[in-house]
């Protein structure tokens, strides 16, 4: 299950946090992509370092005068903390990313990573059992 697997700290930005900002917290943070979160801390879009040169720069956009909302993808598929490891595995083929958004009864949790899933995978397939 995905609650055995070390899940990471998720980045996430609100809809009315400007563009600006919302660049300057993934450059801090060294990410490729931001979660958009709702008051409920529901996962409801995301924005990757593509989206800011095909929505904002080529585009021609001010970024001062964006928020997030206006250039997030939605909606942002994740799974659940109770998932299986191969589901997770499945999501990322489908989506072609090394990484997956973790929820917990909705709620943002985190980020598993694409080595974390394989290793689990391989000690189940191998009768390993010495942890994650």
């Amino acid at each position: 299950m995905i609650k055995e697997l070390k899940v990471y700290p998720a980045i996430i930005c609100h809809l009315e946090d400007t563009i600006v900002d919302v660049a300057k917290k993934m450059m801090k943070n060294s990410a490729r992509h931001i979660f958009v979160a709702d008051s409920q801390n529901h996962a409801i879009g995301i924005i990757s370092g593509t989206d800011f040169t095909n929505k904002v720069i080529a585009e021609g956009k001010n970024p001062e005068l964006l928020k997030a909302k206006d250039v997030m993808n939605a909606p942002v598929e994740s799974i659940d903390i109770k998932d299986e490891v191969e589901f997770a595995m499945a999501v990322m083929m489908r989506r072609k990313t090394y990484s997956c958004l973790v929820t917990d009864n909705g709620k943002i949790k985190g980020v598993v990573d694409y080595k974390s899933v394989m290793e689990r995978i391989v000690k189940k397939i191998t009768g390993e059992n010495n942890g994650a």
